[in-house]
């Protein structure tokens, strides 16, 4: 419910801020809500033990190789149609 909520009133209050301000205000506003959310997180929430086994770099290394081979057509498809839909000086 949290994140459908924050999805919905995050563009709008941004657009809001915007509409009165430059962009770096956004960043103002959003540090020190950063900031407070990171501060209840660690006094809030649970600590955990750590985990007995070893971090499994080979696996980090591959998942983040093929989420990038994922994401990287989609992102030359944008600026293709961004390029085609431009006008030619």
């Amino acid at each position: 419910m949290v994140v459908a909520v924050s999805s919905a009133v995050g563009p709008t209050v941004a657009s809001g801020v915007l509409a009165i301000a430059s962009w770096p205000w956004l960043f103002a506003i959003n540090v020190p809500i950063g900031v407070a959310a990171v501060a209840v997180g660690l006094r809030a929430l649970p600590r955990n033990e750590p985990h007995p086994s070893p971090y499994d770099y080979p696996s980090a290394v591959m998942n983040a190789f093929v989420f990038g081979l994922l994401i990287l057509p989609s992102a030359a498809s944008v600026t293709a149609s961004v390029t085609a839909l431009s006008p030619s000086s």
